[in-house]
């Protein structure tokens, strides 16, 4: 029969809205919408988001007296979908590349200078929504240990939270003193931020 033409159909990546990586492409892969860069992107079906925050610079870190101080995390420990520059290390805070249910966890690992100081910690999770600075909390911690002999403690809690695409996180505790101020031990990452993405 003649006259019959063909058409070439357009690829998957030729599209507008597509925003797909060759190089990256591997079985099992599926497209999934990237609301902050508002195109579809190929990613590992099942690919998981963890990402850890600690510090192997750090030893012991001071904290101010009686002030909220966000935790100093120099090092960035992604896996799987996640991406060491979701942490911005100068602000200590993380950015939400993709909206779902995260888990985040915070351990933190206290001991006052003079082993006579410290009579209250507080750890706190906090969340800003996208283009915001105002911080709230969505997870801390009390530990109230009366007048003295509080040489350290370990404290660990933890908050499943839907965020959105751009929202922030940060880590911060707070002491109550007497005399002197308290410490954060990073050693052995004795403190550390995990955030994964359940959802």
């Amino acid at each position: 029969m003649s006259g019959i033409y063909t058409t070439k159909i357009p690829t998957l990546d030729t599209l507008e809205d597509v925003d797909i990586n060759p190089s990256t492409l591997s079985n099992n892969d599926v497209i999934q919408y990237n609301s902050t860069t508002r195109e579809w992107d190929n990613v590992v079906l099942g690919n998981p988001y963890l990402l850890t925050m600690y510090s192997s610079t750090l030893s012991l870190f001071n904290l101010s007296l009686n002030i909220e101080t966000d935790l100093p995390f120099t090092d960035v420990d992604p896996y799987g979908s996640a991406s060491a520059s979701d942490w911005d290390v100068p602000t200590k805070v993380w950015t939400c590349p993709v909206s779902g249910l995260y888990d985040f966890v915070l351990q933190a690992y206290g001991e006052d200078q003079t082993n006579d100081s410290i009579t209250g910690w507080q750890s706190h999770i906090q969340h800003a929504p996208s283009g915001s600075t105002t911080f709230s909390k969505i997870a801390f911690g009390i530990i109230y240990t009366g007048d003295d002999d509080f040489a350290s403690m370990s404290h660990n809690i933890s908050r499943y939270y839907v965020v959105n695409a751009g929202d922030k996180i940060k880590a911060s505790v707070t002491v109550r003193v007497n005399a002197a101020g308290g410490q954060v031990d990073f050693r052995d990452q004795k403190t550390y931020l995990q955030i994964a993405k359940l959802i």
